[in-house]
């Protein structure tokens, strides 16, 4: 309950107890959410739970990722960030690493074309990034050329996952 004291003591300035929207507005959009579901579920959880679920073991802690599905191309990389009420590092994994791998820090890396999911565990906790890559096609606007000698052409080359192409001769 700290932590939300400080928060609410920071989202208000201490001159007539106005807004300090300056402090909020620098958390990432997943923090903010996070925050919001840890101080719904701090204000809400004691009243609305039986007392014998109160005095059990610790609930799961609540889990809050930056993205729940994601389309990526091969060879990107993305970094999937995981959040917990507990504040607990959470452990990924990949259901089809031939797929997508996962590091234990959240850097998926897309391998093949396909789809598999990331898994996010914090205790008995467990939610999932779906992770669909696709193959990266590379489209020419004229695949059959014939010059004469001293003529050129002008090739252009479209990529779907938007990289740059680079020509080699």
């Amino acid at each position: 309950m700290q932590i939300f004291s400080f928060i609410l003591n920071q989202l208000t300035s201490h001159k007539n107890n106005t807004p300090n929207p300056s402090f909020f507005h620098s958390f990432p959009i997943f923090f903010k959410k996070f925050l919001l579901c840890s101080l719904l579920i701090a204000l809400f959880a004691p009243c609305c739970l039986p007392a014998a679920a109160n005095t059990s073991k610790a609930a799961a802690p609540l889990i809050i990722l930056s993205k729940y599905s994601l389309t990526m191309n091969i060879g990107e990389e993305y970094r999937l960030k995981a959040v917990t009420s507990d504040f607990s590092f959470p452990k990924f994994k990949s259901s089809k690493s031939s797929i997508a791998s996962v590091d234990s820090s959240g850097l998926i890396t897309a391998k093949k074309d396909g789809d598999c999911k990331i898994s996010v565990k914090s205790g008995s906790r467990e939610v999932f990034c779906q992770i669909q890559v696709k193959k990266t096609t590379i489209t020419l606007n004229q695949t059959r050329l014939t010059l004469e000698h001293g003529k050129t052409f002008s090739l252009k080359a479209e990529v779907s996952s938007g990289h740059r192409p680079e020509f080699k001769c």
